[in-house]
């Protein structure tokens, strides 16, 4: 039996509960709105394009190699996960709500060469929850040797509101690119001094500042980084990503509060998760980071009481207040060092004679 008449014998015991019309085989397949073909050994869907009304495609744990699967201008749920799929291709799926690719092989989300994204207001307008979790997604900071390594995810979907990155090899979302630098001549050899110019340029790779690997999400609330090895908060801006409400960051490799400090923008940022980081065994934990994002209402496992939040408070208006007095104190220093130095210079004969007259 083929893997077509397979599929179509499966569709039709669906077709057989809601049958309409016997006499016109393709009106009982636009009756079919739900097909489940889970845990099979499909690797094509392409005969279920009959089907022109299906809304929700279960197509999860087969063999499945690429994305998109077919053309189905009406299905707003589509379940790929725990599959083969390693390609991506562009597609126009205008009422899809919920796309699960979990557990593939998918290793970047723009085309190579022209690094054109895959997921667009344009192709998916609807789209409010992505899940591309225990994938090979990766970045060109993580493989600076990988000539073809992606420089982003580049993400562009206005809609999104969920978006699932657990489990894949992401060190950053930041935006890494590779930069041609001149060799001072401090770092040369007295061999390589010898060569010219030509052959004293070296190849770098240099944070572009501002930017962000994810893309623009205006509308997303809820962002799982889960077990990436992600050293960095570089990416996750204001610009970004304005509505962000939960992070979940568990199994990371975060160990600073100067990471921690780069989220303070977020200004609706309610709850994270930290669990299994370097971090997560500093002292007075729960207390600095509700402090260096005040908007934290939860972390972890855990909601901040109405105490730990008062004392959070207070704490980081007593800081605030500390940093201001000091830079006070700096520029009165300053002044004053500016004012010792004009005094020197008007008192001095030997020094007024020496600077240049109009």
């Amino acid at each position: 039996m083929t893997q077509d008449s397979t599929l179509m014998d499966i569709v039709a015991e669906s077709v057989e509960e809601a049958q309409e019309d016997d006499n016109n085989p393709e009106a009982e397949l636009n009756v079919v709105q739900n097909v489940n073909l889970a845990f099979n050994q499909l690797t094509d869907l392409a005969p279920l394009e009959r089907l022109h009304n299906l809304r929700e495609l279960n197509a999860a744990n087969n063999r499945i190699t690429r994305f998109p699967v077919g053309q189905w201008p009406s299905v707003t749920h589509l379940n790929l996960n725990n599959n083969e799929i390693s390609q991506l291709s562009h597609v126009c799926m205008p009422r899809l709500l919920v796309l699960s690719l979990n557990n593939n092989r998918i290793r970047r989300l723009n085309e190579p060469g022209s690094e054109a994204p895959y997921f667009t207001a344009e192709h998916f307008p609807r789209l409010h929850t992505l899940q591309i979790a225990q994938n090979k997604l990766y970045l060109l900071d993580s493989t600076p040797n990988d000539p073809n390594a992606p420089l982003t995810l580049d993400i562009q979907l206005p809609q999104l509101r969920a978006l699932f990155l657990g489990g894949n090899a992401l060190t950053s979302l930041a935006v890494y690119i590779r930069q041609l630098t001149k060799v001072s001549p401090r770092e040369l050899s007295e061999d390589q001094s010898q060569l010219d110019d030509q052959e004293l340029i070296r190849e770098e790779i240099v944070k572009e500042r501002g930017r962000s690997a994810l893309g623009i999400l205006p509308e997303l609330s809820v962002l799982n980084l889960r077990s990436n090895g992600i050293r960095e908060l570089d990416g996750l801006t204001l610009e970004t990503v304005p509505k962000l409400q939960y992070l979940n960051l568990r199994e990371n490799m975060i160990d600073s509060m100067e990471e921690i400090e780069k989220l303070q923008p977020l200004n609706r940022l309610q709850t994270m998760i930290l669990l299994e980081n370097p971090i997560f065994e500093m002292k007075d934990y729960r207390l600095e980071m509700r402090v260096a994002v005040q908007s934290l209402r939860r972390l972890d496992k855990e909601v901040y009481t109405s105490q730990e939040n008062e004392e959070a408070d207070l704490l980081a208006d007593q800081r605030k207040q500390e940093r201001s007095t000091a830079e006070v104190i700096n520029r009165l220093h300053f002044m004053n060092a500016l004012l010792y130095v004009t005094h020197v210079i008007v008192t001095d004969p030997k020094i007024r004679m020496s600077l240049p007259q109009r």
